[in-house]
């Protein structure tokens, strides 16, 4: 995925084209036309695979990214405990907007 900045500031993710733009240096082409037209079909395959779920990734990032999940500490939550006139409350302590390698896997 690539990204540019929207008119509003905000970063736009789209699905690349590739071998489509102008070489200047004719000795990059390539002579051999199986190999060219076989990676050419793959890069429109992909293209299209990619570009029906671009609009999902980019609403499933946003929600996973802005999702609160209980902070831990050495592999067990941690949880606030008030006893209050006798009355205990519990609360999970939670971190907001927190990065996780699932949103990390959804930037790739």
């Amino acid at each position: 995925m690539h990204t540019f900045e929207n008119f509003d500031g905000r970063e736009k993710r789209f699905v690349p084209v590739y071998y489509t733009s102008k070489i200047e240096d004719t000795d990059l082409l390539s002579d051999d036309i199986t190999t060219t037209m076989a990676m050419y079909a793959n890069m429109a395959r992909n293209y299209a695979a990619m570009s029906q779920i671009n609009d999902m990734m980019d609403v499933a990032r946003d929600i996973v990214s802005h999702r609160a999940i209980q902070d831990t500490r050495g592999g067990r939550p941690l949880i606030e405990k008030i006893n209050h006139l006798g009355i205990e409350f519990e609360n999970k302590i939670l971190k907001h907007d927190a990065a996780s390698l699932f949103v990390a896997k959804l930037d790739d």
